[in-house]
C-alpha cells in the first residue's frame, strides 16, 4: 500500500501581493533569492516561470507573507 501524500494543484492565474514590507527569508539563502522575485501584480504562473516554486507561494500565503487573489 502506498502511502504517498495526495497532491493538489495549485490554480498559477493567482495574483500575488506583498504584505511585509521587508524580505523574512534568512539573507544569502535560496528562499531570500526567491522570495526577491515577488513583484507587485504578478501571477503565480510568472513566479513560477522566474524560478519560484509553488510550494513557496503555499508557505509564504499560510505565514502571511504574501496574499493571492483569485481573478473573477
Amino acid at each position: 500500500m502506498s502511502t504517498k501524500a495526495k497532491r493538489t494543484r495549485i490554480n498559477t492565474a493567482g495574483i500575488i501581493s506583498r504584505v511585509v514590507e521587508h524580505n523574512p527569508k534568512r539573507a544569502n539563502t535560496l528562499a531570500f533569492t526567491r522570495f526577491e522575485l515577488y513583484q507587485p501584480g504578478m501571477t503565480i504562473a510568472d513566479y513560477i516561470a522566474k524560478g519560484g516554486r509553488s510550494t513557496d507561494v503555499s508557505y509564504d500565503a499560510a505565514h502571511g507573507y504574501i496574499e493571492v487573489q483569485m481573478p473573477e
